[in-house]
């Protein structure tokens, strides 16, 4: 832990960002302790009063009742840093707000008041690239492939700062590729960056709990060109193990469609979690990757034989299918783009994806192992391949 008077400032900057995240979403929350532990309350858009406290090894989010502080109705549990540590009192703003998300959508599948509320507005167009993966990215080597492999496929993302709290923090110049183990958040398990122009990317390994690592990027507008971005995507996964991925652009009528699904939380921050893949496939996207476990549940000729402009098997066990020539057609007045979208979820058959007209409904879903993260570090023998084939020593 840093001196109290200089850690304190830079994160509480960050929860304040976090928070005013959340308001504009429709939450109406309030911080009553930033520290050890970490405690938000409030209501969330559904109405539902809520109290999320992280402290120790653990965060919770309580939902309804008279009082969700003392008890309530609904409650989760996510762990955060090691066994029998402190680290989750002292936690940080941006993997809160990924742990916040992914127990709030819990509720939101749970919640019969969330349905039919109105869609989020969107006041500009934007770009997302998310990778989850069931391998933790924990071992800042390949954190620093990531990075390379960023610097070389998707310059426009070069950052400009790191992380949220120094030691933790700072300027970014090239050379901490080579040396990202001396920045590479020790317990906080969560790495962000921002570039110029409005670009952002992380990646957060969330240990256990049903819960994935993520590589997410956003950019305003139209983002990178569709080519290379197809190159980040599945280089990325290969070096994973991803397990869902996506490139997809958002305008008003696009955000309106996640909205309903639970995976836009507000007018620019849109997320798939693990709990989204739990209840069924959220969507098809411009880009969809599927890992392995999707090609064996849903089967390699009927991706291979999807009615997308590309249906491919990648080396790695994996299958992309890329909806139309350019992402540029999402965004369309004809929408085109819509109409292979329905043609492939129609293919792949209704069943594996969630409906939120129906969200009772039963899905089929790849068999989720009931602790998902395995780590890359040295030690885990799963991780010896991915390793090799990312030529990290």
């Amino acid at each position: 832990m840093t001196e109290p008077s200089r850690w304190a400032g830079p994160h509480q900057q960050a929860w304040d960002a976090a928070l005013a995240t959340l308001r504009e979403a429709g939450w109406r929350v309030v911080m009553t302790c930033s520290a050890a532990p970490v405690q938000l309350e409030g209501v969330l858009p559904c109405g539902e009063q809520f109290y999320f406290r992280s402290r120790h090894d653990e965060v919770l989010l309580a939902v309804g009742g008279e009082d969700p502080a003392d008890r309530a109705p609904w409650e989760r549990l996510a762990s955060y840093g090691p066994p029998g540590g402190e680290v989750a009192s002292y936690l940080p703003a941006q993997p809160g707000l990924d742990l916040l998300q992914d127990l709030s959508t819990q509720h939101w599948r749970d919640c019969r008041r969330a349905r039919g509320l109105p869609g989020v507005p969107v006041h500009r167009d934007f770009w997302s690239l998310q990778l989850l993966s069931d391998q933790r990215i924990d071992d800042p080597a390949v954190g620093a492939q990531i990075m390379r492999t960023l610097l070389t496929v998707l310059p426009e993302f070069r950052p400009v700062r790191y992380g949220e709290i120094e030691p933790d923090a700072g300027r970014w110049t090239d050379d901490l590729v080579e040396r990202l183990a001396s920045i590479w958040p020790r317990a906080g398990m969560s790495f962000a960056f921002e570039g110029a122009d409005g670009t952002q990317g992380s990646m957060a390994s969330i240990a256990g709990n049903h819960m994935h690592s993520r590589v997410h990027l956003d950019a305003p507008g139209a983002g990178p060109d569709d080519d290379r971005a197809l190159r980040f995507l599945t280089a990325v996964a290969g070096l994973t193990g991803g397990e869902f991925g996506l490139i997809h652009r958002f305008d008003q009528r696009e955000a309106q469609r996640a909205a309903r699904n639970g995976t836009l939380l507000s007018a620019q921050v849109f997320t798939v979690t693990s709990h989204d893949l739990k209840r069924g496939i959220p969507d098809i996207y411009w880009a969809t990757l599927f890992g392995p476990g999707y090609v064996d549940m849903l089967g390699p000729e009927r991706l291979r034989t999807a009615p997308a402009a590309k249906a491919e098997l990648l080396p790695d066990g994996s299958a992309l299918l890329q909806a139309s020539t350019s992402s540029g057609d999402v965004l369309a007045p004809a929408d085109p783009f819509g109409a292979a979208r329905e043609a492939i979820i129609e293919h792949l058959g209704r069943n594996a994806f969630y409906d939120p007209l129906h969200p009772d409904a039963r899905t089929i879903t790849p068999a989720f192992g009931d602790t998902i993260s395995r780590s890359l570090r040295r030690t885990d023998p799963a991780a010896v391949e991915a390793r090799r084939r990312a030529g990290i020593e």
